[in-house]
């Protein structure tokens, strides 16, 4: 494997931590909005249980403000959007380890357009500069997210084939 495929894997590592630790924000907005639905253990969770817990909120607004930023619920999920940078975090896994691969490229777009310094941002750019053809993150992304599920550093969802989740060790890997 190339030295510049293996900096851009420990890239994509990198800014999937990043994410997570912005899903956080999610986390605290859904605890302050929506505590039923934190509180539930969504991995036992029987439909019905869950389907009590949506119906108990069903007289509460789907989406409204929540400090500098704008909230959407969607189901047992919430998108936020800052008011003051745009950024945007979607989330709905119930464990702030856990991402959706989509959702995380739309929050690379966001970081693409806004953060054009950010160094992990800079080897994606590079890489992207000297392909032949017009490829989007989705055509990059996506393969790495399966070479970094593969080398065990994030463990696709059975349920879910959109989500990741970090594995343990990999949160505490020093990359730079």
């Amino acid at each position: 494997m190339s030295d510049e495929i293996v900096s851009l894997e420990l890239a994509v590592l990198n800014l999937v931590k990043r994410y997570i630790a912005r899903q956080e924000v999610t986390l605290a907005a859904l605890k302050a909005l929506r505590p039923a639905l934190v509180e539930a253990d969504h991995i036992d969770c029987d439909e019905q249980k869950l389907i009590n817990i949506l119906t108990h909120y069903m007289d509460e607004p789907w989406q409204g403000h929540w400090h500098e930023w704008s909230y959407y619920f969607q189901g047992a999920g919430c998108r936020l959007i800052s008011g003051e940078t745009a950024e945007i975090i979607e989330w709905d896994a119930m464990d702030v380890k856990t991402f959706d691969r989509y959702w995380f490229v739309n929050w690379l777009e966001w970081l693409w357009m806004f953060h054009a310094d950010d160094s992990d941002l800079r080897l994606l750019r590079d890489f992207f500069s000297r392909r032949p053809n017009r490829y989007d993150l989705y055509e990059i992304i996506f393969p790495m997210l399966r070479v970094l599920n593969v080398e065990g550093y994030i463990q696709q969802d059975d349920r879910h084939k959109n989500r990741y989740t970090l594995v343990e060790h990999s949160q505490n890997l020093d990359i730079a």
